[in-house]
């Protein structure tokens, strides 16, 4: 049996405490919310830990949803959630580029585009609540092509 330095479930009730501590002084890093009853919500989520590593907290909505009254229980159904460390939200396609955008390139100039590119975001966002309304299909495609890439 291998011995774990630091247990998995201690780690979460950290992040946990952080959230809530950020409730009184702002956070480290920006927080990204999602739904991690998801299973389509759970492998992108690992795709983009792998890309912005420990420049983004990750945390299940289930976990903090109350102490983020101002994000409706819907919102949270529909879309990953960004928090900044100065407290600015943002949801959709946005939350994800802001999140990816600490570490990765590509995402930076998604980002510039969305701000300057006429019909950028709201192009992105409606793609993503494409996805976000058909996860089981998205979930089957997305296990596929990483089958077939690996």
């Amino acid at each position: 049996m291998s011995r774990r330095c630091f247990p998995v479930w201690l780690a979460g009730i950290l992040l946990v405490w952080q959230v809530v501590t950020a409730m009184e002084r702002p956070l480290q890093r920006p927080l990204l919310i999602y739904d991690a009853d998801c299973h389509f919500c759970g492998l992108w989520i690992a795709w983009c830990r792998e890309r912005t590593g420990d420049r983004v907290d990750y945390i299940p909505s289930s976990e903090v949803k109350d102490l983020f009254p101002e994000i409706s229980p819907q919102n949270f159904e529909e879309s990953v959630q960004y928090i900044s460390p100065d407290g600015g939200r943002c949801q959709f396609a946005d939350a994800v580029f802001m999140a990816l955008a600490t570490s990765w390139m590509p995402a930076k100039t998604l980002v510039w585009a969305q701000g300057h590119v006429p019909g950028c975001r709201p192009t992105l966002n409606f793609f993503y609540r494409i996805v976000a309304r058909n996860r089981a299909l998205f979930s089957f495609l997305t296990r596929i092509l990483a089958r077939g890439g690996g």
